[in-house]
């Protein structure tokens, strides 16, 4: 009864002064007061300290965001693909984004998922939906790993014949990148895993001061899958050459 209502945690000076007007002036009088009165003067926040002071959790502690399940990266293109490199570089791009995203937030994936679509509009050819998901016996970061596998993949998928006009790659089984290799991992390839890793990560460093020079063989080549944007309106916040002329 001796503690002052100021002195309650969430409490302010002025929420103090606005209780001391309708006789609150201890945290006792505070206690016994009426949730009513304290919502109209104090607002939400008030009602929480309220109802915490009455042994009711409101406000946590800590908020700890959920980890993140899955991270897609997909692209309808801009004209429909045949063609199996075709496909794999407009794939292999999709793979580096998913990755960058990977790191920024410091996660690792242990399924890869790759899939490949028709136009379900175009009435007069078959609708095909192509997928496979594969799994690895460690969670990883590492584009030298996930870029060929994604390819491996595709090569598993692809049916010749097919116009695809959607595509994509879905990073699976997320966790966070500090993860312990398992105890079957522990063998002789475990310096030369280091070794790739270290040199993704260059590459990478590398991309990201530089804007994306440093490129994989599959990214070579024509980019007839990158969307249309004949329609695109300019971008006058972040192209110097775009910018509003008066």
């Amino acid at each position: 009864r001796s503690v002052e209502v100021g002195d309650l945690w969430g409490i302010g000076r002025q929420s103090a002064k606005k209780l001391s007007r309708i006789n609150i002036n201890s945290s006792y009088d505070f206690y016994k007061a009426d949730i009513g009165i304290i919502e109209t003067l104090l607002g939400v926040n008030g009602k929480r300290v309220y109802q915490e002071l009455r042994g009711h959790s409101c406000v946590s502690i800590e908020y700890i965001p959920p980890t993140r399940q899955q991270i897609v990266s997909s692209r309808s293109f801009g004209t429909d693909l045949t063609d199996f490199d075709e496909l794999n570089q407009a794939l292999t791009i999709l793979t580096r984004k998913a990755v960058n995203k990977l790191n920024n937030h410091k996660l690792a994936a242990t399924t890869l998922t790759v899939f490949i679509y028709t136009n379900p509009h175009k009435k007069d050819k078959p609708c095909v939906h192509l997928s496979k998901t594969v799994g690895m016996t460690t969670a990883t970061q590492d584009e030298s790993l996930l870029i060929p596998l994604t390819a491996k993949i595709l090569k598993l998928i692809y049916e010749p014949g097919h116009s695809f006009y959607k595509g994509g790659i879905v990073l699976g089984n997320l966790s966070k990148n500090y993860r312990q290799q398992d105890l079957f991992s522990m063998n002789q390839n475990s310096q030369s895993k280091a070794d790739n890793y270290s040199k993704s990560n260059a590459i990478q460093s590398i991309n990201r001061r530089f804007n994306e020079s440093v490129k994989y063989a599959s990214e070579v080549g024509n980019d007839r899958w990158q969307s249309r944007a004949d329609f695109r309106s300019n971008r006058y916040t972040t192209s110097w050459n775009e910018l509003l002329l008066v």
